[in-house]
């Protein structure tokens, strides 16, 4: 689903816009793509909305031991360019730690 998060209305006439995709992947124990790179995307917001842990990477070899780990009922990972140039525009891969895990994901980009 996709939203525009600015409008003329709030910013001035030739700001940029940005919009928002909102993804939700069931995850196994099979590590997926969940975004390719993409040079206009600025931030992603990644919640575990599963009983067990995820693991997301740049890396398409996630795992338990490669990857960032989101614990079950934790905070959800914030990745944006203004505080790590460069990571939210790469590809990223997640992984679950048992089958039919669910990840929703938030991709903010440039329009």
């Amino acid at each position: 689903m996709a939203r525009m998060l600015g409008t003329t209305d709030k910013w001035p006439p030739g700001a940029i816009e940005l919009t928002q995709d909102e993804s939700i992947y069931a995850l196994g124990l099979t590590p997926i793509l969940i975004m390719q790179a993409n040079p206009d995307r600025i931030a992603f917001i990644a919640q575990n909305l599963g009983g067990s842990h995820v693991y997301l990477s740049l890396s398409p070899d996630v795992s338990a031991t490669k990857g960032l780990k989101l614990a079950t009922d934790s905070n959800p990972l914030i990745i944006s360019d203004s505080k790590l140039p460069g990571l939210a525009s790469r590809a990223w891969y997640a992984v679950g730690a048992a089958v039919g895990q669910s990840l929703e994901v938030i991709d903010v980009r440039y329009t």
